[in-house]
């Protein structure tokens, strides 16, 4: 987990501000009598940054007594919390300027500025949903936001003074507290990984609107935004869940700006904003391409399934790093893919869902091989028969003439155990050696998927329609390829029923479990569901999908609902008053509700709103109320004899890594490389949010890319000890140190370059390490006479004639010689205020702590709680 690479771009433009000069005092205080009483006010000065200057204004501030935010709209942001982090100080405005602020300190501060935060998603949540969308459209995915804050007039630093008066700030002018609420606009990327690297295109999500806006009633909503990049005359239509191309002139950029126009519910907005993750331009998250490895010719089955034969597509990552050793591999691993709905997955895509897993695989010693399908919706037996194939006579020609081991695991999500057994089945039972002594079936449909009937109908409905949209004409035909009709439980075109099985799944179930797990491999089952009864809405009916909308003279109406007993689906058109189409679908008894119980889900409801709203035959805007639903029931995954299973405690996303299955994963794969027993996998025992009755079952992530094993300490789990002389605290579900620094004398911490900073050299001056003293020469205007903070004046002339000598005041205990010029800056370097960690806002990042877990800290220790 790479904290630094998730970054908001702020739409507000930092930069400094040119602060007049105010009163006289030496000390920077002057006292003025506001409504009868003698305030004490803190000038700002000319030569100050903004970030100095607002430095001095909030020095004088009773912190705990801040109201709940502030921002300035020139860039600078200040909370109570970040400001007691910070010990009162702010970030260099040389950061803002650049726009590199991270996004977690950008949000999470936004977050505490803003009014009624309970309607903002939570920074864990935006990230799931960066990364989801990614995933889903293969593209950048752009946050936009519309957040109502407290913020400070600028207007007050341009008078260059403030006044604190009752732990408030005043300008002595008038007696009116000098903050108003505000609107921050914004567009931006919210995280990175270096899978986005590869697309030039961009998505602005629907669930991506961040804002705690009302209109109406109802919470803001996003329908359209157009976009136009520096450098590029052409302006872009975007609507949401669409992806759009990058004009060909950014897309090679490393960084790009750009003007963007949102058309809301509650009105339009403008935002200037910046990307920096454009192909290959990630500033602190270099793009890491996947490991060396070799693609393989295509695998042609052997043996045709209802007279045509499968292919399967190959690529290899040798363990050593050298393609040279693709075909002399010492200890295979396989991987096969699964269900590929619309048939455009590939090993890229792959490696992008899956390389945190290759990676530690190879790690332990593997030789890693991807496979993907040249069609991945066709017969599960066709492709059954390719893997057959590939297994029994394509890869042993891989292996080395001195193999460490020509046992081989399999690792096969979703749809691809199925063909995996399929195929290992076959060969056992022609004698064909197929190598493979363990095998893992990673969240696979033994007894069937689920996608919610009312969808189905409303794909169905939608593409009966004239014009519909060429994204959802791709939906219908992927629900009804053979594949999909030999694993989906219920089928709106199933031949005996609308809500029933097809006579494909009734057959090939059959099949499958007649054949049992392969009978050479120890055989394990894997499930990204909850094992401990975690439903989804409470197992509660819901609306899945919803459009009621007129564009001139017709009318839509659509509506999908989970499978309660009840409708489920209602999609009816008009044109000039007249019904031209109506479906309906009821189920009167005997619906199983397999879409809100415990499994892994998928997120098919903004599937179809996405290829929906971005037809040019859409009529208004399609929404949902819940936007996931259980795809493989827990017990579907587990739904065979296997040796040993783990389930998810609380479900998860299909074919997913977590925590908890890596581990898995791990654990087995070093078991059957020492040649040694598994330990027996420990279950969930407990519901989703209730405590294991075992503490510390569940690993922490921690800084380095280890997995820490906490100990049972009492209640709770410990973690680890916090460092002597450091300060822990966790915020959210992470664990963090301290990074304030001591600085010496009265120097101020630079948060950005990680030193003291003391002074700054004037224009037309020069520091001496040798005497610790600035001399400005020559002298040309009065301004670049004065000495600098942090400095005395020791020699020149009042008529600024010739030059003026200051003398550093340097703190205890230091020289001359540890004072360090740093372009017009004088600071002290005292070493990295994250020895251990990542420096990460709002302090160094130690950990994740898992979810679902308190994180706490006691004596001296980080924990958590379950």
């Amino acid at each position: 987990m790479d904290k630094l690479g998730q970054r908001f771009v702020a739409a507000a433009i930092a930069g400094s501000i040119a602060v007049a000069h105010a009163g006289t005092a030496e000390n920077g205080f002057n006292s003025y009598e506001v409504n009868g009483r003698t305030v004490q006010e803190q000038l700002a000065v000319s030569d100050g940054s903004v970030a100095e200057n607002l430095e001095l204004m909030f020095s004088a501030l009773d912190r705990s007594e801040l109201p709940s935010g502030f921002w300035l709209e020139k860039g600078a942001l200040l909370h109570r919390q970040s400001i007691l982090q910070r010990n009162g100080k702010v970030r260099d405005d040389r950061r803002d300027s650049a726009k590199e602020a991270v996004f977690s300190d950008m949000y999470s501060e936004l977050f505490q500025a803003a009014k009624e935060t309970n309607q903002l998603p939570s920074l864990a949540d935006i990230r799931l949903r960066t990364q989801r969308n990614f995933e889903r459209f293969q593209a950048v995915p752009l946050a936009v936001s519309l957040v109502n804050y407290d913020s400070i007039d600028p207007a007050s630093l341009e008078d260059g003074r403030l006044i604190v008066r009752d732990n408030k700030l005043y300008h002595p002018r008038g007696a009116q507290a000098y903050w108003r609420s505000g609107l921050f606009v914004s567009a931006g990327v919210t995280g990175v990984s270096s899978a986005m690297c590869t697309s030039p295109k961009m998505v602005l999500p629907s669930d991506m609107l961040i804002s705690n806006m009302n209109y109406r009633g109802s919470p803001v909503s996003l329908q359209s935004a157009s976009i136009q990049f520096e450098g590029s005359r052409e302006v872009i239509s975007v609507r949401p869940d669409v992806p759009f191309e990058l004009p060909g002139e950014v897309q090679n950029l490393s960084g790009a700006g750009f003007n963007i126009t949102l058309n809301t519910s509650a009105g339009v907005f403008h935002a200037a904003s910046e990307v920096d993750v454009l192909p290959c331009g990630i500033g602190d998250l270099p793009y890491q391409p996947p490991l060396p490895h070799c693609d393989l010719p295509q695998t042609v089955a052997t043996h045709a399934y209802a007279g045509e034969f499968g292919r399967l597509n190959a690529r290899v990552y040798p363990a050593s790093g050298d393609t040279d050793d693709c075909h002399q591999l010492k200890r295979a691993l396989v991987i096969m893919d699964g269900f590929d709905i619309l048939n455009n997955r590939n090993a890229t895509t792959l490696w992008n869902e899956f390389g945190e897993g290759i990676d530690r695989f190879i790690d332990l010693g593997f030789d890693v091989i991807t496979l993907d399908y040249h069609v991945g919706n066709d017969y599960i037996q066709r492709n059954g028969q390719a893997l057959r194939t590939f297994m029994v006579d394509t890869l042993p020609t891989l292996m080395d003439a001195a193999p460490d081991t020509t046992d081989v695991a399999v690792i096969a999500g979703s749809m691809g155990a199925q063909v995996v057994n399929y195929g290992l089945r076959h060969a056992e039972m022609n004698s064909e050696e197929h190598n493979t002594r363990l095998f893992m079936a990673f969240d696979t449909e033994y007894q069937g998927a689920n996608i919610p009937i009312g969808l189905q109908l409303e794909l169905a409905y939608l593409d009966s329609l004239p014009g519909d949209s060429e994204a959802l004409g791709g939906f219908i035909d992927a629900i009804n390829s053979p594949a999909a009709r030999q694993l989906l439980m219920h089928h709106y075109n199933s031949g005996s029923g609308t809500y029933a099985p097809s006579g494909l799944f009734n057959s090939f179930m059959a099949e499958i479990h007649g054949l049992g797990l392969p009978l050479l491999s120890r055989n394990v089952g894997v499930a990204n569901g909850s094992g401990t009864g975690d439903n989804f809405n409470n197992g509660l009916a819901a609306n899945l999908s919803y459009v009621a909308a007129s564009e001139g003279v017709k009318k839509i109406y659509l509506s999908a609902n989970t499978d309660h007993n009840g409708r489920v689906f209602h999609g009816k058109l008009k044109w000039l008053g007249i019904l031209l189409s109506e479906w309906t679908y009821d189920i009167y008894s005997g619906a199983l509700a397999d879409d809100v119980r415990p499994g892994s889900f998928r997120h098919t409801p903004i599937d179809i709103a996405g290829g929906y709203n971005g037809s040019s035959d859409s009529i208004g805007t399609m929404t949902y109320a819940i936007d996931e639903h259980a795809f493989v029931p827990t017990e579907s995954a587990l739904g065979a004899d296997f040796d040993d299973i783990y389930h998810e405690k609380c479900n998860s996303q299909h074919a997913t890594l977590t925590v908890g299955n890596l581990e898995v994963f791990e654990a087995e794969l070093i078991a059957m490389r020492d040649g040694v027993t598994p330990t027996p996998i420990e279950p969930w025992t407990t519901p989703c949010e209730e405590p294991e009755p075992v503490l510390c079952a569940q690993n922490v992530a921690w800084w380095d890319g280890t997995f820490i094993s906490p100990t049972i300490v009492g209640a709770s789990c410990k973690v680890a000890n916090i460092p002597t002389g450091k300060v822990g605290f966790v915020e959210g579900q992470d664990y963090y140190l301290e990074n304030e620094v001591e600085c010496p004398g009265a120097s101020t911490y630079d948060f950005v370059n990680g030193n003291c900073r003391l002074t700054i050299v004037p224009p037309g001056g020069n520091y001496s390490s040798a005497s610790g003293n600035i001399t400005i020469y020559p002298v040309t205007v009065p301004v670049a006479a004065f000495c600098p903070l942090n400095t005395t004046n020791i020699a020149g002339g009042d008529d600024f004639a010739s030059y003026r000598v200051c003398e550093v005041n340097i703190p205890v205990g230091y020289t001359p010689g540890d004072i360090e010029q740093e372009g017009d800056r004088l600071v002290i370097d005292i070493g990295d205020p994250c020895p251990i960690g990542t420096p990460d806002y709002p302090g160094c990042w130690m950990g994740e702590a898992p979810a679902g877990t308190a994180p706490t800290i006691a004596a001296d220790a980080f924990y958590y709680i379950e």
